[in-house]
């Protein structure tokens, strides 16, 4: 509303860029009288400004609508998305926003309103297989049909009124299991606190919205304060559902029935507390000793990867605190595949790990030296944490029966297609020597199926 310059937007980079652990900064800061709401999503900051009040939970969700809404139209947000398709983006954001108002973030109604044409990013080639072969293995090129690439739907949806466009207008359903495991685990291995939280996201390709089926397991539990005997079904602790959904089925037969608008919806989101044990995919033994003469730190590192042989952890990234009376870290000689760095100014040392598979360790050995140790020095390397990622593995045993789209348009071809993308990335604080109960987090990345369809775009019982 012409209330704030356009220095703000410089004030607001630089405040980034100053920033050294920029993960720890609020969504919602102020510089000169000039209130900031921003979300972070694939490296890209949606920032918010106001010269007064606002709703932060309102403010965040119509950024988190705005990024949803560029991603389903443009295909995929990144920088270079964003500046070929800067004259679209910029439309959009006019329509969704008159004059500071919010007027409407639904796809089908901004349809009419935009005319701008979208242009994908090209891919480079050869870099799908380069990539599926690094990450993958070189057997993953020569699979059959029945597995597809990640980037599957990051295709556009057909928004653009223009007879030139380039954008085909296809008609397909994906749709995608996700799962963020939090767990806190003590120094003698038990687990202290942990949770999963799950959603399932459909992206439809379909410009009539028929009626989308999805079967869920039949053994799923729902809010049971008394779990005997359902030891071998699926407890959750609560759930919610998309308000397009329909519950007729639920409570008998575990179907969810919906007819979704054009783009990526979350049909449901869930959540499962107290999990197993066993359900801990990487384990960490760290063991410390001191040097006769008191200067020097032995810390040597075990990673167990404790899931079946089929599957392996990709993306292993340990961070592991040093004291701060530290003054060198030795450089090991690490196994190919991996690499150690430390960092002196944040005393901390990283151990990344490309891939470890399913019941396999590795050992590093770290030597710390010090002039003169404190007594809290042994207290400081705490505590560890481990980022990392498991493709096509799931921890809850949730899972998707079948999915079914009734056609119900004449003349109409549709392709039923269930990507199921069961995802178990997890980072574990693990605290070493002295044990603090630190809270952990996590971040999601998936694996992607596909199931040939079988008659009138019905997957029957295929099982993800």
């Amino acid at each position: 509303r012409n209330k704030i310059g356009r220095q703000s937007m410089d004030q607001f980079c630089n405040k980034i860029l100053q920033t050294r652990n920029r993960d720890q900064l609020p969504p919602f800061i102020t510089i000169d009288n000039v209130q900031y709401a921003f979300m972070t999503q694939d490296g890209l900051y949606f920032v918010c400004t106001s010269s007064s009040d606002f709703a932060p939970a309102l403010t965040i969700e119509l950024l988190r609508r705005i990024a949803t809404v560029i991603k389903d139209c443009c295909g995929e947000l990144s920088e270079e998305t964003i500046r070929i398709n800067f004259v679209f983006v910029n439309e959009i954001i006019l329509e969704i926003l008159d004059f500071g108002y919010v007027q409407t973030t639904s796809i089908d109604a901004l349809k009419p309103c935009v005319y701008s044409d979208i242009e994908t990013v090209k891919p480079v080639p050869g870099y799908e297989l380069s990539l599926r072969n690094a990450v993958l293995g070189p057997a993953s090129i020569k699979s059959t049909t029945t597995t597809i690439p990640s980037d599957v739907k990051s295709k556009p949806i057909s928004i653009s009124h223009s007879f030139n466009s380039n954008i085909e207008s296809s008609k397909e359903v994906y749709v995608d299991l996700r799962e963020r495991l939090n767990l806190v685990i003590s120094a003698n291995g038990s687990i202290i606190n942990s949770e999963i939280n799950g959603c399932i996201e459909i992206k439809s390709y379909i410009q009539d919205s028929p009626e989308i089926n999805l079967g869920l397991p039949e053994d799923l539990i729902i809010n049971s304060t008394d779990r005997l005997g359902y030891d071998h079904g699926i407890c959750l602790n609560d759930c919610n559902f998309h308000e397009s959904v329909q519950l007729d089925r639920f409570e008998k037969e575990r179907v969810i029935s919906m007819r979704l608008p054009e783009g990526e919806v979350t049909v449901m989101n869930y959540r499962i507390s107290d999990v197993e044990s066993n359900c801990c995919p990487i384990r960490l033994f760290p063991f410390i000793e001191q040097s006769t003469n008191g200067k020097t730190f032995e810390i040597s590192l075990k990673l167990s990867c404790e899931i079946p042989s089929t599957y392996y952890a990709m993306n292993v990234l340990v961070r592991m605190p040093v004291p701060k009376a530290t003054i060198s870290v030795s450089q090991p000689i690490t196994e190919p595949g991996q690499s150690l760095e430390y960092i002196q100014s944040d005393k901390v040392c990283t151990w990344k790990i490309n891939r470890i598979y399913g019941g396999s360790h590795t050992t590093i050995l770290l030597k710390l030296s010090s002039n003169e140790w404190l007594k809290s020095s042994r207290k400081e390397i705490n505590p560890i944490s481990i980022d990392f990622e498991i493709p096509m593995f799931i921890c809850s045993r949730f899972r998707i029966t079948y999915l079914k789209i009734n056609n119900a348009i004449k003349g109409s071809n549709l392709t039923g297609c269930l990507k199921a993308l069961p995802a178990s990335i997890f980072y574990v604080s693990v605290a070493s020597i002295e044990m603090n109960q630190e809270k952990g987090a996590a971040i999601i990345v998936a694996a992607h199926y596909y199931f040939p369809p079988s008659k009138k775009g019905s997957l029957g019982n295929n099982r993800a």
